[in-house]
């Protein structure tokens, strides 16, 4: 994870307390320990996200947005308000981050579609993190035509393809639809519709 010391003062009493600040919705490359037995290294690109967010931010006074603590507690998640925009969505832009599901989840979701265009970019060019991504390849078609025979749930369908006879189920095709999740269908022994 990023982590970044801040400083935060509250207005009425002028009382400053530092606490651990985790970029919502990216995590970097992880800083290593080698005073651990065994020492852990670094992660690849640690020192220059590292870099990247300490010229940015350091020594300077800027607004944050508290979104909430990670699941233990000891670290507030939020967002750094610099003039010049998100840090989060710069350190994507350059491949030195990655997408975070689970402080996504605190985030709203208007600012959430930045994070995901400042990423794919990343991806396309090859940058960062991302030197080696190569983009999923499909296995199987990527489109179909037939006949649905049976709609199992209101995300996956049985189709027969058109021009092939139906002789076995192993003729049929399975689709589930990407993106979609249907509601559960209740359990009868539980008196759940």
């Amino acid at each position: 994870r990023m982590r970044c010391q801040v400083t935060s003062s509250t207005i009425p009493e002028y009382q400053y307390a530092n606490f651990t600040l985790l970029l919502a919705g990216v995590t970097c490359p992880r800083l290593g320990n080698p005073k651990a037995s065994p020492p852990i290294p670094s992660e690849p690109l640690c020192d220059e996200a590292r870099q990247f967010t300490q010229l940015r931010l350091l020594q300077r006074e800027l607004p944050l947005s508290l979104i909430g603590t990670d699941k233990s507690g000891g670290s507030a998640v939020g967002i750094v308000h610099h003039p010049k925009g998100n840090i989060a969505i710069e350190l994507l832009k350059v491949g030195l981050a990655r997408m975070t599901d689970w402080s996504v989840r605190m985030m709203e979701p208007a600012s959430v579609p930045g994070l995901r265009v400042a990423e794919n970019n990343a991806k396309r060019s090859c940058q960062g993190i991302w030197h080696a991504y190569a983009p999923p390849v499909l296995s199987s078609a990527s489109e179909i035509q037939g006949t649905v025979l049976e709609v199992q749930s209101g995300d996956t369908l049985i189709i027969l393809p058109n021009g092939k006879p139906y002789n076995a189920e192993s003729d049929l095709v399975k689709i589930s639809l990407a993106s979609v999740r249907a509601p559960r269908v209740g359990n009868e022994r539980a008196n759940r519709p």
